[in-house]
């Protein structure tokens, strides 16, 4: 899009977020957060424009919900981040200003689509019913969204379909079972699905009907991992039980959905999945292509299939991925958030294909597969260079809007030059939060230009290489084993990080394959805030950190140096308060048709 109509949408959201739906209600009731400050409806629902200007200033509040992604990375085991919100565990009590945003969302989004429907109810010109049905399909697209976002941490929640302005009506507003729940979101996607224009007819910030139907095949993939693991903490309350049947069902929904949008659309992995180069050791003018898909030349690809719009600087509209992911040589970012050393060994050999020798974490940078030895990293995952930096790698770095020049990394030290593999001697980096033994790189602008926190890069929610993996995943499970397209799918994720394909013989059973679709989803996926719902959907808490009454994990830095232990000695109930997180408790106060989840009880 050019800038002239780019600024011209920018300017429509802000004015409908300060004109139409600026301020919400400061009752302390978490589920009404209704539009009181704005034009009333007999101004403001009088044109054509207004369904599309109230829509803007809606995503607005779905911004809200969704714009820190990234630190739910926090809850697995491999990025830090500097938030006791966000760590791996004991968070399922710290969320209630997330649920709140959600329903301040849903109520929003409600507002739109009620008035644009009601709209429509006048309307008879085709192009004009048209583009109003567009409206309302993207805002229940976004509904659907946020619905699965409250029923992945809360299970059974209120189910809103409409405006709601009366207090009376939501104190009696009990809780929704996840399976009617699950109903009204596909009926929501639906309707989206049918509704969006094909991709590449919407502008910034717009949905297509690829979204809807990815989203849809996400809910579905969730709802059949319900089933299919259990989800015992919400079975407590009575209104799910866990099935097979159901879960294949919903499997095989999942992958029609899935296999729709890989099939049916044209659609590509970002430079046609093809890995690049990796550049040389410890220099950054070359880097893998997984890196670029991370900054906004990737805007608009078609792999990003779903995503929050961000209008960068003087927009009040902007992300703020360099101040959470960059350090203080790049616009003084505090960087909360840095890759943990456990994730070296997931990144596998580009000549073997598989899993090279553990990394020995010791300050000797000479030490044979040392973690602190710059020569461990070679021949490894294209992606993982394109993801981070470890002792001797580079980067550019920028201060107040100008370039400062290429500056090299090395753990624990911010003064002073080192020479890195190729014989260069740079400046080294200052970073704020240095405590793994490496930093991130995924994220971080290579360009001057705006500060830490006005970043116009739209962030992916769903991703094409997403759609891959989760469509094997069903498959996978659908079918009892890998099918040849699976297989396929995986092969051109791992082809991005110039990995070997995958060898059958090696993948012949279900659990083998899951296997491999849960390593890649962790190297493709680190640092987009999908790591927790598969380990929550997976029933996988254990699995990662160790039983109840265990020793739990202990994490350490490149050094060698203990970093903290987590889930040591977790009794099971600390376990499923991770699982399905606490109501809030104004809400269960307040309202006598809702009680505690059993757990928190």
């Amino acid at each position: 899009m050019c800038k002239e109509v780019m600024n011209k949408s920018i300017k429509r959201i802000l004015t409908a977020v300060a004109g139409v739906i600026l301020c919400v209600s400061c009752d302390p009731n978490l589920l009404i957060e209704s539009p009181t400050d704005r034009l009333s409806d007999t101004q403001f629902w009088n044109s054509l424009d207004d369904a599309e200007t109230s829509l803007y200033g809606t995503l607005a509040h779905c911004r809200n919900v969704f714009y820190q992604e990234f630190f739910l990375d926090g809850h697995g085991e491999y990025v830090r981040m500097n938030n006791n919100k966000f760590k791996p565990s004991g968070y399922g009590s710290r969320f209630d200003a997330m649920y709140k945003s959600c329903y301040t969302a849903i109520n929003h989004l409600n507002y739109t689509i009620d008035h644009t429907n009601e709209f429509l109810k006048g309307v008879s010109d085709p192009d004009d019913v048209e583009m109003l049905e567009r409206v309302v399909g993207e805002a229940r697209l976004w509904r659907a969204t946020v619905y699965l976002r409250l029923v992945a941490f809360w299970g059974d929640v209120p189910l809103l379909d409409h405006i709601v302005t009366d207090m009376q009506q939501v104190d009696t507003i009990g809780r929704t079972s996840i399976a009617a729940l699950r109903k009204f979101m596909v009926e929501d996607l639906t309707y989206a699905f049918e509704k969006l224009p094909e991709p590449g007819a919407t502008i910034k910030g717009r949905s297509s009907k690829v979204a809807a139907l990815a989203m849809r095949g996400k809910v579905n993939l969730y709802w059949a991992s319900w089933n299919n693991f259990g989800w015992p903490e919400v079975a407590e309350m009575g209104t799910f039980k866990a099935s097979k049947t159901e879960a294949l069902s919903a499997y095989k929904a999942a992958m029609d959905d899935f296999e729709d949008v890989i099939n049916d659309y044209g659609l590509t992995l970002f430079r046609d999945g093809e890995p690049g180069d990796w550049g040389e050791m410890g220099k950054c003018d070359v880097l893998p292509n997984y890196f670029y898909l991370f900054q906004p030349e990737a805007d608009g690809c078609s792999e990003m299939i779903m995503t929050l719009s961000y209008g960068g600087q003087g927009t009040d509209q902007s992300e703020q991925l360099m101040y959470e992911f960059g350090n203080y040589s790049t616009e003084k970012a505090p960087g909360r958030l840095t890759p943990r050393s456990e994730i070296i060994d997931r990144y596998q050999s580009t000549i073997t294909g598989d899993f090279c020798e553990p990394v020995v974490r010791d300050p000797n940078a000479k030490l044979k597969n040392g973690a602190c030895n710059p020569e461990t990293y070679r021949n490894r995952d294209y992606r993982m260079k394109a993801t981070m930096l470890w002792n001797g790698e580079s980067m550019p770095t920028m201060m107040e809007l100008k370039d400062t020049g290429v500056k090299r990394y090395m753990y624990k030290q911010y003064t002073g030059t080192a020479v890195g593999a190729g014989g260069d001697e740079l400046e080294l980096l200052t970073v704020s939060e240095d405590e793994t033994g490496l930093i991130f790189r995924k994220f971080v602008r290579d360009h001057a230009g705006a500060y830490n926190n006005e970043g116009d890069y739209d962030f992916p929610l769903i991703r094409l290489a997403d759609v891959y993996l989760m469509y094997a995943e069903a498959a996978n499970e659908f079918y009892g084993g890998y099918t040849d397209q699976a297989l396929a799918l995986v092969n051109k994720v791992r082809h991005r990080g110039n990995l070997p394909e995958l060898a059958p013989e090696k993948y012949s059973t279900k659990e083998a394959f899951f296997e491999a679709i849960k390593q890649e989803r962790i190297v493709e996926l680190i640092g987009e805030g999908q790591r927790q719902f598969d380990i929550r959907r997976w029933r996988d808490i254990a699995n990662v950190f160790g039983p109840a009454y265990g020793s739990g994990v202990h994490f350490f830095d490149t050094k060698g140096s203990d970093k903290g232990n987590v889930w040591k000695a977790a009794d099971p109930k600390s376990y499923q308060k991770c699982y399905v997180f606490q109501f809030p408790t104004s809400e269960v106060d307040r309202n006598p048709n809702i009680d505690q989840t059993p757990c928190w009880n």
